[in-house]
């Protein structure tokens, strides 16, 4: 496939730099985006609501019942969490403790590694964002991106011919009263 005469080839890769200082050196993740949900759904299947009977022998599927709701969160947050797993893999030389890869009791411990290895809230945050951002699923970057695509091949800036922020001077040189 091409878009504007560019073959498209891989996945996103997103860059996660999480700087040490002093003369520890910088740590690097990288989080490759997702292109099939296939391994995730054979090794967690989406559950299914019971089925409840109403009057009139008329079956249908109970949405409300409290273990499915159960079920469904906890599914959602393996889903989450398999998701970061997966993209991170590409990343050079990572090895994890208690995750693994074919089995989905395991897949929510990556925060507790991550949290046990001396990574911050903050950091943690910082690579499940850039997670988010490699699967595009960072909206401010879509909306940068949007916004980008509007503006065409030409930076509007370089278009304006009017004033883009207050005049600093007067036409003789003198400085501008902003007060006036």
């Amino acid at each position: 496939m091409k878009i504007a005469g560019q073959k498209i080839e891989g996945p996103n890769v997103e860059i996660i730099v999480l700087p040490r200082g002093g003369d520890r050196p910088d740590i690097v993740f990288q989080a490759r985006a997702i292109l099939d949900t296939e391994s995730f759904d054979k090794l967690c299947p989406i559950p299914t609501p019971p089925e409840r009977i109403k009057k009139g022998g008329i079956r249908e599927k109970n949405f409300d019942d409290l273990g499915y709701k159960a079920q469904m969160e906890s599914y959602s947050n393996k889903r989450i969490a398999w998701m970061v797993v997966e993209s991170l893999k590409v990343t050079p030389g990572l090895e994890w403790e208690t995750v693994k890869y074919n089995d989905h009791m395991t897949w929510l411990n990556y925060e507790k590694e991550l949290k046990d290895s001396g990574f911050s809230y903050v950091e943690i945050q910082r690579i499940q964002n850039g997670v988010f951002t490699a699967n595009c699923l960072n909206e401010t970057k879509v909306e940068e991106a949007r916004q980008s695509f509007l503006r065409g091949p030409v930076d509007q800036a370089e278009k304006s011919f009017g004033l883009l922020i207050g005049q600093n001077s007067m036409p003789s040189g003198t400085p501008a009263n902003a007060s006036a």
